[in-house]
């Protein structure tokens, strides 16, 4: 089958068919021909000839065949254009699953970066009230393990009979909850937690200070009665000595008066006595005769 669109440089041997039940021209047999006249044949020589003619002679073939190939190079070109454009699309395809991939990476270091620093500052201010942190990690595109998560364990247990140490262990657990610079909301609920043992630290701190207070008061007042007591009691002993001293000294100044009488009667007596022996033997004179005063005076 000839294709209409691609002439043929031998025209006149391609003849069109004969009307409808006839042969085409110079097919049909010695019968079928209604005409005394042969075929027109061409020559070898003249086909010749018709391929030899200018450009000038056949401008509609020239350009025909420029269309032609004019169309197999836009073809052609389209072919190469759409290798190309698949190869674009591929190799663009390849550049956003790369970029794909590098901001997943890009995201998932950051992510590791504030998981991890989250966890340090919870275990540097907890200090020995913290466990060492543990992480949950997934697999980048890269085939590293990236912490996305992790959690610090921490005491918040009570020591009993020490409320001083329960309150250093509440204030403690509070700072290392809130230590990072953005806490979760599992942090904020630990601060709760510590926050209401400081509270009740406190409270058992003030009930014992309280205590001790009035410990100490009915200690006070029990050495200031027992001080009382024993200054009553000195105070009686020494009332008891005073007395003693009194009864003693007006003893003793009750016997020195009877004695100083005894001891004055005794001399008095003496010296009557001597007076009188020294009248009889004649030493002396008595001072005036018996009953002269008397009779004077009289």
């Amino acid at each position: 089958m000839i294709n209409p669109n691609v002439p043929s440089n031998f025209a006149n041997a391609v003849s069109p068919f004969s009307p409808l039940g006839r042969q085409p021209v110079g097919e049909e047999n010695a019968d079928s021909r209604n005409t005394p006249f042969n075929p027109v044949e061409e020559s070898s020589e003249l086909a010749r000839t018709e391929n030899r003619r200018s450009p000038d002679e056949r401008p509609g073939e020239l350009d025909q065949r420029q269309r032609l190939d004019d169309r197999s190079q836009d073809e052609g070109s389209r072919g190469n254009n759409d290798d190309a454009d698949q190869q674009r699309q591929q190799d663009q395809a390849e550049r956003q699953v790369q970029a794909q991939e590098q901001q997943e990476i890009r995201q998932l270091s950051a992510r590791d970066a504030e998981v991890r620093a989250h966890e340090r500052a919870h275990s540097s201010v907890g200090g020995t009230l913290t466990g060492p942190p543990t992480y949950q990690f997934e697999r980048g595109p890269d085939g590293v393990n990236y912490a996305v998560s992790g959690e610090v364990s921490i005491n918040l247990s009570e020591v009993a009979g020490d409320p001083e140490a329960t309150l250093e262990i509440a204030r403690q657990a509070r700072s290392a909850a809130l230590a990072p610079a953005e806490p979760s909301d599992q942090d904020r609920r630990v601060a709760s937690q510590a926050a209401q043992l400081e509270l009740e630290a406190r409270q058992d701190i003030a009930e014992q200070r309280l205590q001790e207070r009035q410990a100490e008061a009915e200690a006070d007042e029990a050495i200031q009665a027992r001080r009382e007591a024993e200054e009553a009691e000195r105070a009686e002993r020494e009332e008891e000595r005073r007395r003693e001293r009194d009864e003693a000294l007006a003893d003793t100044q009750a016997e020195t008066v009877e004695t100083a009488a005894d001891r004055f009667a005794e001399i008095n007596n003496r010296n009557i006595d001597l007076n009188r022996r020294l009248i009889e033997i004649g030493v002396s004179q008595p001072v005036a005769p018996t009953g002269g005063i008397f009779d004077q005076t009289v």
